[in-house]
């Protein structure tokens, strides 16, 4: 699996070094949320954008992120994925070329999140659209030619993922336990606590024509 590298936006007298697409995101979870001292799973809707920079027209995406807002709770999401692909498989199209249908897989976490629900992994995979761009000028790197464009214009999928909660070790919370075969487990009489619980759901993006470079 090719690591992302997380890379800047650069420009030399005026010349774009990267090129950014811009998705309208959506995501629908069933999320642990902690409320009065006790942990459940609750449905939630996020919603923001995600972006896929490409340095070149030559590899795929060097640095994939997504930044959105839980609509329920409120919190700001930042989810930097570091490992992942952009693939291309299935029937041939006479527009787009020898492989039609894409395959995408993108793995990673929050930063710089102190929330109670703080995504430690999330691993976001599903399938999308393709469309084609004709003409020169039409797509940033594939404009600089007379060649077409092919653009990744929409996906959707399934994620999953696990959040911890930042919860101090010095406060005497147990609204999450550690279980084994015979129930919950134990260390010196006292219960083991855990700050992970998983989380689960779907998502679908959306290419923004106006804010994509």
């Amino acid at each position: 699996m090719k690591k992302l590298l997380m890379v800047a936006v650069m420009a030399v007298a005026g010349t774009v070094l990267a090129s950014t697409e811009v998705y309208d995101f959506k995501m629908n979870l069933e999320m642990p949320v902690l409320k009065s001292g006790i942990r459940n799973m609750v449905s939630c809707s996020f919603k923001g954008y995600m972006y896929m920079e490409y340095e070149n027209d030559e590899e795929g995406p060097s640095s994939v992120w997504i930044e959105c807002k839980n609509k329920k709770t409120d919190v700001t999401h930042r989810i930097e994925f570091t490992e992942g692909f952009y693939n291309l498989m299935g029937k041939a199209d006479k527009k787009i070329g020898p492989r039609r249908t894409p395959t995408i897989y993108f793995e990673g976490g929050d930063v710089d999140n102190e929330s109670h629900e703080n995504i430690k992994k999330m691993n976001l995979c599903g399938s999308g659209t393709l469309k084609l761009y004709k003409g020169a000028g039409c797509c940033g790197f594939c404009g600089d030619t007379p060649a077409n464009c092919i653009r990744l214009v929409a996906m959707n999928g399934k994620v999953n993922g696990t959040m911890i909660c930042n919860c101090p070790d010095d406060i005497p919370w147990t609204h999450t336990l550690m279980a084994g075969i015979c129930g919950l487990l134990t260390d010196d009489g006292n219960y083991m606590r855990t700050q992970e619980a998983c989380f689960y759901g779907s998502w679908s993006a959306k290419r923004n024509e106006k804010l994509s470079e």
